[in-house]
């Protein structure tokens, strides 16, 4: 919301009236679909997903269309229209956008020769363990890895909001495994180039 607000007053101080209209807008369009999923402790995968591109987009929005954002899913017209845990994903993708991705832009400025544009993916699929069907979401960036992330925010006062982002999220699945929401694990995977260079991670759960 803070970062959201202070984009906006950036683009009325540059006069960007149209674009900072649009962007009131869709922080409107997110304001409305929280609100209406704080009311209920699952929503439809289907709307999960409708609340997840509004959000991405604002925040491909606020950074200035740094980054690109896929969503797929290979669910069923019946599968898509199950129950999830409420804001279950979208706090390991503002980690993505915040950290990864966004660190991304400081390393395409010091390295121009290894410039890349951000990418945001996300997919939605059913897979089985042990005979039982389960929703499997991925996040997935190619910002500058986990490890990186720490070792920058390391030196910054901030430091502290990438562990508590992870712990809070933590602390969420574990009350929701008490809730019978359960979610059966989170797998972190981290991808390096041919040189040992991060070059993006993966959150399952």
């Amino acid at each position: 919301v803070y970062n959201s607000q202070a984009a906006v007053e950036s683009l009325v101080l540059f006069n960007q009236t149209k674009q900072a209209a649009y962007y009131i807008r869709v922080l409107a369009k997110l304001f409305r679909i929280v609100l209406e999923h704080s009311d209920h402790s699952t929503v439809k995968i289907h709307d999960a997903i409708e609340f997840l591109k509004v959000y991405i987009a604002l925040e491909q929005l606020r950074m200035d269309y740094t980054f690109d954002y896929d969503i797929t899913h290979t669910l069923s017209t019946s599968e898509i229209q199950l129950y999830i845990p409420s804001m279950l994903v979208q706090p390991y993708i503002e980690n993505s956008v915040k950290y990864g991705l966004g660190l991304l832009q400081d390393f395409n400025a010091m390295n121009p020769d290894k410039k890349r544009q951000g990418k945001l993916a996300l997919d939605f699929a059913m897979t089985k363990f042990e005979g039982k069907e389960f929703l499997r979401c991925m996040v997935e960036d190619n910002g500058v890895g986990r490890d990186k992330a720490k070792e920058v925010f390391a030196k910054r006062t901030t430091y502290e909001g990438l562990s508590r982002s992870t712990r809070v999220n933590e602390e969420r699945l574990s009350l929701l495994t008490k809730l019978q929401l359960q979610v059966r694990n989170v797998l972190y995977e981290d991808f390096f180039d041919e040189h040992g260079c991060p070059i993006g991670s993966r959150v399952v759960l």
